[in-house]
């Protein structure tokens, strides 16, 4: 009984593990101006040569976070 709970205890571990640092991908469907936000399409090169697009969106300057 002991070893088959630590077997699944091991098994659950593994799987978050994956599911964690693995994650799948899935193609970006909305965008900020979906949810009423201003935006700046911006992309930035890598050291390694890849390009990796996303979106500013300025915060307000009254706000603190």
């Amino acid at each position: 009984v002991v070893l088959v709970l630590g077997a699944i205890y091991v098994a659950m571990c593994y799987i978050f593990a994956q599911m964690t640092l693995n994650p799948s991908r899935q193609p970006v469907a909305l965008s900020p101006a979906d949810y009423g936000l201003e935006y700046e399409e911006v992309e930035f090169h890598s050291l390694e040569g890849l390009r990796l697009k996303g979106w500013f969106v300025p915060g307000d300057p009254r706000k603190v976070l």
